[in-house]
């Protein structure tokens, strides 16, 4: 965090920033940037090294979509958005090569992109299954959650909005 400041590194390009407990004293020319960086609407949490919640209050502030993945351990999630709006890519990584991981639980929360998903139409793709599968979709006015029978590595979920009649 103190070397992005002393680096001139630009903070307009974040949300909000977690700043630990028991930095050094901050120099006024790094004082002056944080409290630019709040008067343009930015956002500081201070947080202890183990403070639970810290997570929770880090995606809230920022506000935006948020991706749950269950089980926790080997999947990582990435979204994207065509240049158009109307279409999102949810890219899913299995870095466990030698465990397929099975009966995986996603929740996309698209507040900030969508607000009603019930005219979107939801493909899965994979270079692993010649038809992977999803179970369980909901799609509840932001919320989107599904289950994935099984990512061996790599699965591709695409939401895309129908053209209004």
């Amino acid at each position: 965090m103190l070397a992005h400041l002393d680096k001139g590194i630009s903070l307009d390009r974040f949300k909000v920033l977690v700043m630990p407990d028991g930095l050094p004293r901050l120099s006024a020319d790094q004082k002056a940037r944080l409290r630019a960086f709040t008067a343009g609407g930015g956002i500081i949490i201070r947080a202890g090294k183990s403070e639970p919640g810290i997570v929770a209050r880090v995606e809230a502030a920022a506000g935006g979509p948020r991706l749950s993945i269950e089980p926790r351990g080997h999947v990582l999630g990435q979204l994207t958005r065509k240049p158009d709006g109307r279409t999102l890519i949810l890219h899913l990584l299995n870095y466990d090569h030698q465990v397929p991981a099975g009966n995986v639980k996603v929740r996309l929360d698209l507040n900030g992109l969508v607000q009603d998903l019930r005219g979107w139409e939801i493909k899965v793709l994979s270079p692993d299954a010649a038809q992977p599968q999803f179970t369980g979709l909901s799609l509840h006015g932001s919320v989107g959650e599904f289950t994935l029978s099984q990512i061996e590595h790599y699965t591709v979920v695409t939401l895309t909005a129908r053209p209004a009649r």
